[in-house]
């Protein structure tokens, strides 16, 4: 066998494996893309088949105080690339449902579980661990994926409100303030001695790969609307 027809052969083998390599990997993305549209519909219609809400009220919140502030030793969630195949944990109908967050003006709309692990970010936005949840006294916080549902926080602005729609209640919170981090800046899901909300994502926002750094959004409990979030507002 010549080297020419050899090199010919081995061209044709590695295309060949490559179309095959290409055609698992989209494959394995569908798949991810149709459990996260699964577990999304799924939670929506949970949380949507409650009714007679009961209203948890949030009381105003303290003066803030530096000395209240401690720095929990939270790991916030980074995108490391995964393998096809790879067990991802818990399926959707063992997602534990948080509620809803709802930022109407950038798009963002997205089912809450309880965790930030993997297999939980892939389903949709998730409840920091140690952090309080929506309704307590604190900084509620939640992280998710840049690219599915909290990419449209790239475009949010001070004042945009924010909904976060549970069993129990909507919570109202604002806009105060957005600003790029570290990764190991976890101080920042730490209470300021304040009620508010912080929403965490990787940033940039158009990297590939593994984003080296952090969006961090937080905003400021505003009130308790017990009939859900205003008409028009989704």
């Amino acid at each position: 066998m010549s080297r020419h027809t050899l090199n010919q052969r081995l061209s044709r083998g590695l295309s060949n494996l490559l179309i095959v390599a290409g055609v698992l990997l989209l494959g394995w993305v569908g798949w991810r893309l149709l459990e996260h549209d699964r577990a999304q519909r799924q939670g929506r219609a949970e949380l949507e088949s409650r009714a007679g809400r009961t209203v948890m009220t949030v009381s105003r919140p303290p003066a803030w105080s530096p000395d209240a502030a401690f720095a929990p030793e939270l790991e916030i969630p980074d995108e490391p690339p995964a393998v096809p195949g790879e067990r991802r944990g818990a399926s959707s109908h063992k997602a534990q449902l948080i509620g809803r967050i709802l930022a109407p003006g950038v798009g963002v709309d997205a089912m809450a579980f309880e965790g930030i692990d993997l297999a939980t970010l892939d389903l949709g936005a998730g409840h920091i661990p140690g952090t309080p949840l929506p309704g307590r006294r604190g900084n509620v916080s939640f992280a998710g994926h840049r690219n599915t549902d909290f990419r449209g926080l790239r475009d949010i602005e001070v004042g945009d409100p924010i909904y976060v729609e549970t069993k129990a209640s909507t919570y109202v919170y604002r806009v105060s303030e957005t600003r790029i981090v570290e990764p190991e800046q976890v101080e920042v899901v730490a209470s300021r001695g304040r009620d508010e909300l912080t929403l965490v994502t990787c940033h940039p926002f158009d990297w590939v790969g593994p984003a080296p750094r952090r969006f961090i959004v937080h905003a400021d409990f505003v009130q308790t609307a017990p009939e859900g979030v205003p008409r028009g507002s989704r």
